[in-house]
């Protein structure tokens, strides 16, 4: 017997306005009252044109990790597929918003009137959501479920902020 397995919906979430370029540092800041000196030869060699962060331009931050994967979520379920059908739940993230409840149990919460699923989380920069994707696609394989969410988030604008390297620049002046 031969099991095939598809991709039958795919959503994405993405929050905030696009922030492009010109604008990144009035979200990030800048350290030391200087702007960046590699930003755009970085910028150059990556192509990245904007990008979307769950922050404000005061660095409020304005969704967790969980809330934008449960938001990606609820874009499947406009396509016709309800909470109740989902069986599996697999969330991969390298920067989760806590340890404890893992990242999937977090998002299980925050969808809320989900049945009682298996949830699970992978963990790893560049492979966490290849590794929740391998694991649902190994589960509808195997016949263990019928169909399987999921899902590959990040969330790391809010580590990018410039007040979180003060400190270190402080340090550095003072060496100096």
């Amino acid at each position: 017997m031969s099991t095939s397995v598809f991709i039958n919906i795919a959503s994405r979430f993405l929050p905030n306005s696009p922030v492009s370029n010109d604008e990144m540092e009035e979200y990030l800041g800048i350290i030391g009252e200087k702007a960046s000196r590699t930003k755009n030869i970085i910028l150059r060699s990556n192509q990245i044109r904007n990008r979307y962060y769950a922050m404000t331009k005061s660095g409020q931050v304005t969704h967790t990790n969980a809330q934008l994967t449960t938001l990606a979520i609820r874009e499947l379920f406009k396509a016709g597929f309800t909470p109740g059908e989902m069986e599996l739940l697999c969330c991969g993230t390298s920067s989760p918003d806590q340890l404890m409840p893992s990242h999937g149990s977090m998002v299980h919460g925050e969808i809320g009137g989900l049945p009682s699923i298996e949830v699970m989380t992978s963990a790893g920069v560049c492979c966490a959501g290849t590794a929740a994707l391998k694991y649902g696609y190994l589960s509808v394989l195997s016949g263990q479920t019928q169909n399987a969410v999921c899902t590959g988030s990040e969330l790391l604008s809010p580590l990018l902020h410039a007040g979180k390297f003060r400190q270190e620049y402080d340090n550095l002046k003072e060496l100096k």
